[in-house]
């Protein structure tokens, strides 16, 4: 009577682990973006709150808005001006882009009224994970200014 573990069995125990791993780490590469798509919708929510909380405050005086474009908000004062040095960049998760932008008058710029806080500009902006368009956020802004994701 031979004791012992065969080769064969060894292999099967290798292959049905390493299935195992595939499973738990392709589980865990969606949950991360997943969480991405959250953040990045959430981040650029709060950086369209903080151009009117600016705005409102008057803050050296100007207009303050966010520019969008496909891979990251940048929140400028005044007019946007991609050359301008007081332009605060957020890029976003490389699986992760904005795939609309659908505001009043066309464009990618949401600008507030200076002592009100409302914006000519409202509309949607919609986030997707690049290998999976069908996983959307959407942010809303109002005319009166109101952001909702």
């Amino acid at each position: 009577m031979r004791r012992g573990i065969t080769l064969t069995e060894t292999l099967i125990v290798a292959a049905l682990m390493a299935l195992v791993a595939a499973i738990v780490v392709s589980a865990f590469a969606g949950y991360g973006q997943n969480e991405a798509l959250e953040k990045n919708a959430t981040v650029v929510a709060s950086i369209l709150r903080q151009a009117q909380l600016e705005t409102l405050g008057s803050k050296d005086a100007v207009a303050y808005g966010v520019h969008l474009e496909e891979t990251k908000a940048i929140l400028f004062k005044g007019i946007y001006s991609s050359t301008d040095p007081f332009n605060r960049a957020y890029n976003f998760h490389p699986s992760i882009k904005i795939s609309t932008v659908s505001l009043t008058g066309g464009g990618s710029d949401v600008v507030f009224e200076r002592l009100l806080g409302t914006t000519a500009n409202s509309g949607t902006v919609v986030f997707e994970k690049k290998e999976d368009p069908a996983a959307q956020r959407t942010i809303t802004i109002k005319a009166t200014g109101l952001v909702d994701y």
